[in-house]
């Protein structure tokens, strides 16, 4: 008999997306598997689209965000092997038959490459990494893989971890780590699936906060870097340090090119306005440049 797979969707007015999460489901051509819909109350026109597929396991009422929504999910669900699918991503086509050979062969958790696509049109592959060191540097690019579909496991390894910390916004970081702590993560080289990263993703607004990319805002990792030998955890909290300048000057940057294209499609806010000088931007003006970042930026 072959395994089950429980896919669960988190949703909170989706309708734009979750009819196309719950086709891409049934496109995997998998008939051993069971879909998990659990949505926050949505107003506005998501559950009369659940109600259309009987297959499909679902609740609609409030909850305490995504987190708590996914770990509602594992609670109704029945499967061998699990998978998230937020309702804006989707999986390749025959991710569901790549990840099952290795099961069957004893692996717990199947880590694949996943697709990243931005809101500008362009996107990149996310190939990660599966080792817990590696994961632990997770300000390295492809550290680890940036969106949950594109790892399967097993029940036992949610229950080994206790599921997702609904007090960490950064539950799939944090989940990965722990997970990696106690198990071996076994790498495909299959395309699981893709992951939609615009601009209104909690991915990207929790990145833009300031004093995102500081020790204390990964708090959660502490334990695991004491448990690494002395001379490792003494060159891991070096090259943490300067990856976290680094990733710092990105994120300024990114938020300066962002301000750039805004005011470019005269969508900024009122207080980028104001920047504007008889109608020519100051990005022009190479003597401003300074003053511009600085002025943005201890905002």
């Amino acid at each position: 008999m072959s395994l089950k797979i429980s896919v669960i969707t988190p949703s909170l007015n989706s309708v734009d997306y979750i009819e196309s999460a719950i086709q891409n489901v049934l496109e995997q051509h998998y008939d051993n598997f069971e879909h998990v819909v659990v949505d926050g109350g949505s107003s506005d026109g998501t559950v009369e689209i659940l109600k259309k597929y009987p297959h499909v396991k679902w609740v609609s009422e409030p909850d305490r965000g995504q987190t708590h929504a996914m770990n509602k999910g594992f609670k109704m669900s029945q499967g061998d092997v699990l998978v998230y699918l937020n309702a804006d991503d989707y999986f390749s086509p025959g991710a569901f038959h790549s990840v099952i050979p290795c099961f069957l062969q004893g692996a717990k958790m199947v880590v694949g490459k996943i697709m990243i696509e931005k809101e500008v049109g362009s996107s990149f592959l996310n190939d990660p990494r599966v080792e817990h060191i590696d994961i632990l540097r997770h300000w390295e690019l492809n550290a680890y893989p940036y969106n949950p579909v594109g790892y399967f496991y097993r029940r036992e390894v949610y229950e080994a971890v206790n599921g997702f910390n609904e007090k960490n916004y950064m539950q799939d970081l944090e989940f990965l780590i722990a997970a990696s702590h106690k198990f071996k993560f076994t790498k495909t080289d299959f395309l699981l699936g893709v992951y939609r990263d615009f601009e209104t993703t909690i991915t990207q607004r929790t990145q833009k906060r300031r004093g995102y990319w500081t020790n204390k805002n990964f708090s959660f990792i502490t334990k695991y870097i004491d448990q690494l030998p002395v001379g490792t955890k003494e060159q891991y909290i070096k090259d943490r340090k300067i990856g976290y300048q680094e990733q710092r000057k990105i994120q300024k940057w990114k938020q300066y090119e962002l301000i750039q294209h805004q005011i470019s499609m005269d969508k900024s806010p009122n207080y980028l306005r104001r920047i504007l000088y008889n109608g020519q931007l100051i990005l022009n003006f190479p003597e401003k440049q300074k003053w511009l970042l600085k002025h943005l930026f201890t905002k």
